[in-house]
């Protein structure tokens, strides 16, 4: 199946992201990382904080990007990401 297909098929939509796309997910990764460091969580709770974190950080570096597409389920919400 090409992208063409799945573009036409609705399964996958452009998204442009926006500057407030973006700061939201800054603003989420600065909070994960101060609670990361309260050391009154458990470890596995921090440990997981901290994963999150890493992967918010991934993804503002991909939404970055010009542009890209989103994945739809079959109710229309964003899903994966495809550059």
């Amino acid at each position: 199946m090409t992208l063409n297909q799945l573009l036409a098929d609705g399964k996958l939509v452009k998204h442009k992201t926006s500057q407030q796309e973006i700061a939201s997910l800054l603003e989420v990764i600065e909070r994960d990382i101060a609670d990361a460091s309260i050391n009154t969580l458990s470890s596995d709770r921090r440990f997981a904080t901290s994963y999150y974190c890493s992967l918010l950080q991934g993804l503002q570096s991909y939404r970055t990007r010009a542009s890209f597409y989103c994945t739809t389920n079959s109710q229309g919400n964003d899903g994966a990401g495809i550059s």
